[in-house]
């Protein structure tokens, strides 16, 4: 089947009466609010998260559907992946005598720039740090991370732990990027190893 052919598919499906019930309930559990940017006067969608090939849009549990206004639907569906950088992708760099790895957890593609929160293994595993990279800097100074030290899914479980302490875009974008990448989800499979407080 085509892309188009399986667009107008979909299409029909948001027109069917069990996603407009299932659409109202969670526009009125995030109170008609998007949950990126906070506007209530914007035409608003309800976004997966992920999808499922054996699963209707309204079978979706409630944390796979989030609220958000048009503009920054757009802004998801285009962060999601960038040439050839993905959110949940993980990047280092030297920074003195360390070497930091970094996640990619949001894109965007009309500012090419990338944002990215750092473990920084010169510092302590409370440290979060977030940076807002332009792209063309962003491809001189990261490299995709092969390997990262020994403390780094320590750091990640800290952040798991702490997700209040991290940008409210990384917050969003988290399922999909523990989706994303198989190495920060196998951290997590295994965090009894890495429990931190």
């Amino acid at each position: 089947m085509d892309k188009g052919m399986m667009r107008a598919n979909y299409q029909e499906l948001l027109r069917n009466p069990l996603w407009i019930k299932r659409r109202n309930e969670i526009l009125s559990r995030d109170k008609n609010t998007c949950q990126f940017c906070g506007a209530q006067d914007r035409y608003l969608h309800v976004h997966h998260k992920y999808y499922s090939h054996n699963k209707m849009p309204w079978e979706y549990e409630n944390d796979a559907l989030v609220t958000l206004c048009e503009d920054c639907h757009s802004h998801v569906h285009d962060a999601l992946s960038f040439e050839d950088v993905q959110i949940g992708d993980l990047f280092t760099y030297e920074h003195s005598d360390f070497e930091n790895t970094c996640i990619v957890y949001d894109i965007n593609a009309n500012q090419h720039t990338i944002s990215l929160l750092e473990y920084d293994n010169g510092a302590g595993l409370d440290s979060i740090f977030d940076y807002t990279e332009d792209l063309t800097r962003f491809k001189k100074k990261y490299r995709p991370c092969l390997y990262y030290d020994s403390m780094f899914p320590y750091w990640f479980m800290y952040v798991h732990n702490h997700l209040e302490q991290t940008p409210m875009a990384f917050q969003f974008f988290y399922a999909d990027l523990i989706c994303r990448n198989r190495r920060l989800s196998e951290i997590l499979k295994r965090k009894d190893e890495y429990q931190v407080i």
